[in-house]
């Protein structure tokens, strides 16, 4: 970078107290004394930047005097953020601010500009979506499975502790917990989180338990970012350059929306981009189904992470050098480590993967303070690899939680019930049969009304409700003759009373 250039300049501020974003990579250093700036862009750019745009910074000591730079992000979450990006607010303005001054040097064509602006609104959606939108295991009940009744029998960590479990002794999310309690007191947390204490006992069992190298580490990253399988689908392939062709034309009939109508649109909970994209019959690709133009655009999102780690890049480039103090050679090799795309974290910067601090805590450490570590990579890589495989076991249970019950066949339980006998009526035909009298059906509908219930002998009115029959006849009879042609119809034992 040309050092006669304007790089934008650093202004000495007060520090309110707003979080510094990389502060989980830095251990213990963010504990340390530390001043606060703002970082103002320079004058000369081709396209004025929103006016007020700029970045605060953190500059953090250590004990050993070597400065750890992290953008500080807002205090408080400003009203209408989206809760699934803690970083998205100064990850747009570090973006924006990088893509001015590249294209103030030249750094890019008109079509790369165009393709950069496209990347920075594709993310902005992505970060949106329920596939970004992932657990943080910051508590021990994230990590409990739910049996029946509510008991937790088994655990999402069974498979780290093999030795423990259901009968087996020790539950194995509190090994993991003491685990990551020791690690991270050794590292200076006295009072660790139980979020710090999963992170670190992560890290403890990576480092104790070594797994094989990643076989594609941007394949990882993806997952870790969006938490949905890398798989390559030739259909899907086609109708990513459709979507992108259709978002491009909506995206312009859009623009001159007033903002909150347009995010609305566009990225809204109830928005209808994916429904707009994919019904357009008369268009290239002719309909698209909704899940295939979700898939588009979320892949969509995850190659515009590689735009915006270029201008990201770009601008901590800038930051450098209005530092009033130059960098030594070993804060630089951190500055690069923490602020620059690295392949360790497939070409993203870390600032990228802020999200996922809580959980990663515990291996960015180490890896900060000696950046490209080939140990410390690998230790990341797999607590990574269980970040994906916790999500993705996660979101199976819940799934199954929520779907309904599959009920299964009891014949006691579920089979048809006998239809109601009135019994008196059953009775009553049988004592009328007795004295030849009946309606002539092959197969009575009989019926029973007792006039008065306390009388003996009773008078009870029998009829028939088969259809067109028109039977009806008054009966007048005693308890005791009921009650001995009861015994017989209904099976309860007793003689045939002699016909009249």
């Amino acid at each position: 970078m040309d050092s006669t250039k304007d790089w934008g300049k650093l202004t000495p501020t007060d520090d309110r107290g707003a979080p510094s974003l990389l502060s989980e990579a830095m251990g213990t250093v963010v504990q340390a004394r530390s001043t606060m700036w703002v970082w103002t862009p320079p004058d000369d750019l081709p396209n004025p930047l929103p006016r007020g745009l700029c970045l605060p910074i953190r500059i953090h000591v250590g004990a050993d005097g070597i400065r750890y730079i992290s953008a500080v992000g807002p205090k408080e979450r400003p009203k209408g953020t989206p809760a699934g990006g803690l970083a998205g607010l100064v990850v747009a303005v570090m973006g924006e601010a990088g893509l001015a001054m590249r294209e103030r040097d030249g750094d890019l064509s008109p079509e790369n500009i165009f393709r950069h602006r496209l990347a920075f609104l594709a993310i902005q959606r992505a970060r949106r979506t329920k596939e970004f939108c992932l657990r943080k295991f910051n508590s021990p009940k994230d990590l409990r499975i739910a049996g029946s009744g509510g008991s937790s029998n088994h655990t999402l960590v069974d498979g780290l502790y093999p030795l423990y479990g259901p009968g087996l002794g020790r539950d194995p999310i509190e090994t993991l917990l003491d685990a990551g309690r020791n690690d991270a007191r050794e590292a200076g947390i006295d009072d660790p989180s139980y979020g710090q204490s999963i992170s670190y006992g992560f890290a403890a069992h990576a480092r104790s338990n070594p797994g094989p190298p990643v076989a594609n580490v941007s394949d990882l990253i993806r997952s870790v970012v969006f938490g949905v399988g890398f798989e390559s689908n030739p259909e899907d392939a086609v109708s990513e350059a459709v979507v992108v062709e259709r978002l491009c034309d909506a995206l312009g009939r859009h623009l001159e929306k007033p903002a909150a109508r347009y995010n609305g649109w566009f990225s809204g909970r109830g928005s209808s981009l994916v429904k707009q994209i994919g019904g357009r019959k008369k268009a290239r690709g002719g309909i698209l189904k909704g899940p295939m133009v979700r898939r588009a655009l979320i892949q969509l999102g995850w190659n515009a992470h590689g735009y915006v780690a270029e201008c990201v890049g770009y601008l901590m480039l800038a930051v450098a050098k209005a530092l009033p103090v130059p960098l030594s050679l070993r804060e630089r090799r951190i500055f690069e480590g923490m602020h620059l795309p690295q392949p360790h974290f497939g070409g993203l910067p870390m600032i990228l993967l802020v999200d996922r601090f809580q959980f990663l805590e515990g291996s960015l450490g180490n890896l900060c303070e000696n950046p490209g570590d080939s140990d410390h990579v690998r230790v990341l890589h797999q607590v990574m690899q269980s970040y994906v495989d916790l999500n993705s076991e996660r979101r199976r249970l819940d799934c199954e939680i929520k779907r309904p019950a599959t009920l299964v066949f009891d014949e006691k339980r579920d089979a048809a019930p006998e239809p109601i006998v009135d019994r008196l009526a059953l009775i009553v035909m049988r004592i009328l049969e007795s004295r030849g009298l009946g309606c002539g059906c092959s197969t009575p509908s009989p019926k029973a009304t007792v006039d008065d219930p306390e009388r003996d002998p009773i008078t009870i009115t029998y009829a028939c409700l088969n259809p067109g029959c028109e039977f009806i006849i008054p009966l007048i009879t005693d308890r005791a003759e009921i009650g001995a042609v009861g015994r017989v119809v209904l099976g309860v034992g007793g003689e045939q009373p002699d016909d009249d």
